[in-house]
């Protein structure tokens, strides 16, 4: 094996453990599938694979050459735009870190932590008063009756792309909301499952330890797209959930 080979190599080995462990934990805590696809984190994970395992690597491959004196400056240019690059992915993924799934009206929906302002936290219940930095917390979403203003200020903020899934001073615990929950979900039957164009969710519901009987389903909205939540009809607690679109039955 030739010096640029192994230089290659090595530099590849190196950038392959520090990319693995940031997506790594990125999908184990913030981002468990379906949740990057629905919040189109996959696309910010390609790019970080492209520029720090594929470019930075074949740039060494291209310029290592042992008797060139600018050789130590080229390297460290290579390994530091490396580093900016996977310090900025690291960052846009945290920032934008889903940190609610927020159950109102028939849906639940999806709340990053860069969208949570600081002013609609003062008030919130203690658990919601801080963003979480760890997985996904589901909550529900309630406003407080008769109070017009409220209602006015939701629908305004709903319009700029807010909205209720954004504000935790109106969020409550799931235990509150999970009879709704369980009125609300799409009830699992042999129709359903018999449609063709149900294909995807047959395989899934089939994948579940429970019958159909069993299990309703809700829809989840991410930033890019929508999913479905599996929720038990008997309980109300959330079995499941994946990147089927909902919106077809």
């Amino acid at each position: 094996m030739n010096s640029r080979v192994r230089a290659f190599t090595t530099h590849f080995f190196c950038s392959s453990i520090l990319v693995g462990s940031l997506i790594l934990i990125n999908y184990l805590i913030w981002y468990p599938p379906p949740i990057a696809d629905l919040q189109g984190a996959n696309n910010i994970f390609f790019l970080i694979v492209v520029v720090d395992l594929l470019i930075g690597p074949l740039i060494i491959l291209i310029i290592y050459d042992k008797e060139k004196k600018s050789l130590k400056f080229d390297i460290a240019a290579v390994i530091i735009f490396q580093i900016v690059a996977l310090a900025f992915g690291a960052h846009a993924t945290f920032v934008a870190r889903p940190v609610y799934a927020v159950f109102y009206g028939d849906r639940f929906e999806i709340a990053a932590a860069s969208e949570i302002s600081p002013d609609t936290t003062e008030h919130a219940l203690n658990p919601y008063q801080k963003v979480p930095l760890g997985k996904i917390t589901w909550v529900g979403a309630i406003l407080p009756s008769g109070d017009v203003t409220a209602k006015n200020d939701m629908l305004f903020s709903a319009l700029m792309g807010g909205g209720l899934r954004v504000t935790p001073k109106y969020y409550v615990n799931y235990s509150q909301i999970r009879d709704t929950v369980r009125e609300r979900a799409k009830h699992v039957d042999q129709k359903l499952l018999d449609d063709p164009r149900s294909s995807g969710l047959k395989e899934y519901v089939s994948s579940l330890k429970y019958s159909t009987n069993e299990i309703g389903l809700v829809p989840i909205k991410g930033s890019v797209k929508y999913g479905t939540v599996v929720i038990n009809l008997a309980t109300g607690n959330i079995i499941s959930y994946s990147a089927i679109d909902p919106w077809w039955y």
